[in-house]
C-alpha cells in the first residue's frame, strides 16, 4: 500500500533535502582547497568518502564558543532562513571567527558589502 503524506510532511522532507544538499555542496566545494572539519549529529556518508573532510560528532552548545574561537571559519548553511539568521552566526562572530554563509535578503541588509 502506498503511504500518503500531508502538505506539512512533504514540506518538512523537502526542507531537509534542500538543507542537506546545500550543506554537502558547500563542504565538498571547500574541501577542494582546504581540510574541513564537520561537527554534526547527522550522518552523511558522502562526506566520509572525502579524505579532506573530517567528520566529528556534534559539539554541545556550551562548547561551541571555545570551538569557534580556535576555528579559521564557520560555515553557516541555512538556505531556508531568508529573513533572519541562525544563532551560530552570532556566536561565531562573538568568538572572533569568520563566518561563511548563504547570501540572503536579511544578510545583505544587516551586513552590507563595503565599497571596494
Amino acid at each position: 500500500m502506498q503511504e500518503q503524506y500531508g502538505f506539512r510532511e512533504v514540506a518538512n522532507m523537502l526542507e531537509l533535502y534542500v538543507r542537506a544538499k546545500d550543506r554537502s555542496t558547500l563542504i565538498n566545494t571547500l574541501s577542494e582547497d582546504y581540510q574541513v572539519h564537520v561537527f554534526s549529529a547527522e550522518e552523511d556518508r558522502t562526506l566520509k568518502k572525502n579524505k579532506k573532510i573530517i567528520v566529528h560528532e556534534a559539539c554541545p552548545y556550551e562548547q561551541l564558543f571555545d570551538l569557534y574561537s580556535c576555528s579559521h571559519f564557520v560555515l553557516n548553511s541555512a538556505p531556508m532562513i531568508k529573513n533572519g539568521l541562525h544563532e551560530r552566526l552570532l556566536l561565531a562572530l562573538a568568538a572572533g571567527c569568520t563566518v561563511v554563509t548563504n547570501d540572503t535578503y536579511f544578510m545583505q541588509n544587516q551586513f552590507p558589502k563595503s565599497p571596494s
